[in-house]
């Protein structure tokens, strides 16, 4: 009888530029990227050329898990894993209202 294997949790992410198609890749999850919304955002643009940034409009992350240790925060629910950019910075939620 083969032993089945674990799901490793994944952080599917599409990055949603200006002029460009949209752009999609998948990451492993890492407890401590969640640590706050910064450490979070950081981690998702770290490896962008600065021209990207610049176009990178929204980025729409979902994670798939099936395990009772992943504890996603409060602030991700609250954005429901959608970030939003203008001119290469992260766009607060006041003002996206505005």
């Amino acid at each position: 009888m083969e032993k089945e294997v674990e799901k490793v949790p994944q952080i599917d992410v599409i990055y949603t530029y200006s002029q460009k198609p949209q752009y999609n890749c998948q990451y492993l999850y890492v407890q401590s990227y969640f640590e706050t919304k910064e450490i979070f955002v950081n981690f998702l643009i770290k490896d962008l050329p600065q021209d990207k940034l610049q176009k990178l409009k929204r980025i729409s992350c979902q994670v798939f898990y099936c395990h009772d240790w992943v504890k996603l925060p409060k602030w991700y629910f609250a954005c429901n894993g959608k970030f939003l950019f203008e001119n290469g910075e992260l766009i607060e939620e006041l003002e996206i209202i505005k």
